[in-house]
């Protein structure tokens, strides 16, 4: 059961501290402003957000992509 737990909290800790980040009702950091900006002006990724939102994504694989990188 020790390994099924370590598992599933490993899985889940980046969707409960994006929940915790958004429920802290506090404006977005820098970085979170750039990457939400750049979530706006694309269409496949609002819908990557939504799948976010829903529980499909993780936040740390959907906000790790390459597509929202920094403009070189």
């Amino acid at each position: 059961m020790k390994e099924y737990q370590e598992t599933r909290d490993a899985q889940v800790m980046p969707m409960y501290e994006f929940t915790a980040q958004l429920a802290a009702l506090e404006p977005p950091d820098a970085e979170m402003q750039r990457l939400l900006g750049a979530v706006s002006q694309s269409p496949a990724a609002m819908d990557g957000f939504a799948r976010v939102a829903a529980g499909v994504t993780s936040p740390a694989e959907f906000f790790s992509s390459p597509s929202l990188a920094a403009p070189s």
